[in-house]
């Protein structure tokens, strides 16, 4: 688990520098999305704070590259955070004060 919030970390703070819409575009269109889905569609399991940087890292995404939101879209991330959401899952301390 300790490996995915490494990793999670590790691509925000790519995403965070600057000129990285190159760097954004090729994993947003890479293996990323899916993984991504796969987190949030299982908070019970990947919970805490590979949940929370999960959560970030698809919002830093869709700030930093507005034209690949449909892209986005169409791979569910919206639509299985705000699942998490209906559903009433317990989320810990950690997702709440993500930066």
């Amino acid at each position: 688990m300790s490996f995915i919030r490494s990793s999670l970390r590790f691509v925000y703070g790519a995403l965070q520098q600057g000129g990285s819409s190159d760097r954004l575009r090729h994993l947003i269109h890479g293996p990323l999305i899916k993984s991504l889905y796969t987190i949030l569609s299982y908070p019970k399991i990947f919970k805490g704070q590979a949940f929370a940087n999960a959560v970030n890292l698809v919002a830093t995404m869709i700030h930093n590259e507005p034209s690949s939101l449909s892209v986005i879209q169409e791979n569910n991330l919206p639509a299985a955070c705000l699942e998490v959401l209906k559903g009433g899952v317990q989320l810990d301390y950690s997702v709440a004060v993500q930066q």
